[in-house]
């Protein structure tokens, strides 16, 4: 738990690490290392997960656990380092899993809450649809979205739809239901 008023702000920037920050104190409470690129995504998955996405082409996959918990690894992808997500200091976040998701660098990602779908979209101009309706589980690949002519740099979701937009300049709407 967290003290009232007291939010979790989660940040991506230009280096391979996602840093979480307590609002009020306006304190980085810990850094988690686990990408070999730049971290350049970042989306929660209901209250099980929070995702990082970057530039190495992985979905890092942190779960919550209590402060005294150990940490666990996950098993590498091959473009990622060696030494696995370590956090630091007051952190209650531990990498769960790492999908090594994409060719080319993830550049967004977002979560379908009633499909239970995390969904990834990257530079190889695809999108990715995993299922992670089961909890104890790593998500895995449903299917790939195909039809952008560039680099799919956002995605946007509502109950009935995925939205995707590329560097090639068109928007696809994908119906959620189909998926």
């Amino acid at each position: 738990g967290q003290a009232p008023g007291v939010s979790r702000v989660f940040s991506a920037a230009a280096s391979a690490a996602a840093s979480v920050a307590y609002r009020m104190e306006s304190v980085v409470a810990c850094t988690l290392r686990g990408h070999a690129g730049f971290v350049l995504a970042l989306c929660a998955c209901a209250d099980r997960w929070l995702c990082s996405a970057g530039g190495d082409g992985a979905l890092l996959l942190w779960r919550r656990v209590d402060s005294g918990a150990a940490e666990e690894s996950a098993e590498a992808c091959p473009e990622s380092p060696a030494k696995l997500a370590r956090g630091g200091g007051k952190c209650a976040l531990a990498l769960e899993h790492m999908i090594c998701a994409h060719d080319g660098a993830v550049l967004c990602v977002a979560f379908h809450e009633r499909r239970a779908l995390l969904l990834s979209a990257s530079a190889d101009a695809t999108v990715r649809v995993w299922d992670a309706s089961v909890p104890a589980d790593a998500p895995f690949s449903l299917r790939s979205l195909q039809g952008h002519d560039a680099a799919v740099t956002s995605l946007a979701v509502t109950d009935e739809m995925i939205v995707s937009g590329s560097a090639d300049g068109g928007v696809r709407v994908w119906s959620a239901d189909t998926l």
